[in-house]
């Protein structure tokens, strides 16, 4: 891991620089001038023909998210950086983990996706106590394997922090997939109402919900 990710990454959430123009805070290895050349030194393995168009497409960080309650202002903050978003919530009226899978899909935005790597940086949403207890249970267990792929693929996590999580009689979800998060023992770190995890090792625990 880069070590200046994490005060990077406290950049990006504090507004004082562009995600998209920081690559510090998004390429998780800096590569020497040596490293460098070896790849330039590479033959490619795979001949491209001369006729076909090669479009690389660069992923963007960051979308806009509207909350419903003021409460839920810090999902703002989570949504202006990442790339990424996981939230289940079928069956729940009124649910803003539902809300915010509408608008990040309506901006592009992947949206529990299955597919996740060290750049990305993802924000996770997770029902509370709201509607159906059965119900919301099922989309809780969705959203916290979806979670957990994402952190054992190496993403950054972006969550409520722990002390929210602690003090909140609603968000039983966000004590549920906290619970799950610190079992894998990752680096956490908070800062603006936002809880960030990442693994700096290769996990040997499987989710309990596996």
């Amino acid at each position: 891991m880069n070590p200046n990710y994490w005060s990077d990454l406290m950049e990006l959430i504090n507004g004082t620089v562009d995600v998209n123009d920081n690559n510090a805070a998004i390429d998780n290895k800096s590569m020497t001038e040596e490293e460098i050349d070896s790849i330039e030194d590479v033959e490619p393995s795979v001949q491209v023909p001369a006729t076909t168009d090669v479009k690389i497409e660069k992923t963007i960080y960051g979308f806009d998210v509207k909350p419903i309650h003021s409460a839920d202002n810090k999902a703002v903050t989570k949504a202006k950086i990442a790339n990424k978003y996981i939230g289940y919530a079928d069956g729940i009226a009124g649910s803003s983990t539902g809300l915010y899978a509408q608008q990040a899909q309506q901006q592009g935005i992947p949206v529990n996706s299955h597919d996740y790597t060290s750049t990305d940086i993802v924000f996770v949403s997770i029902p509370g106590k709201r509607g159906n207890e059965d119900i919301r249970k099922q989309q809780q267990d969705l959203t916290i394997k979806e979670a957990i792929l994402a952190l054992k693929s190496g993403a950054t996590v972006l969550t409520d922090t722990k002390s929210y999580t602690d003090n909140s009689t609603y968000n039983e979800g966000e004590k549920r997939l906290k619970t799950e998060l610190e079992s894998y023992n990752p680096k956490y770190s908070e800062n603006n109402g936002v809880g960030m995890w990442k693994l700096e090792t290769t996990p040997t625990k499987l989710s309990s919900l596996d």
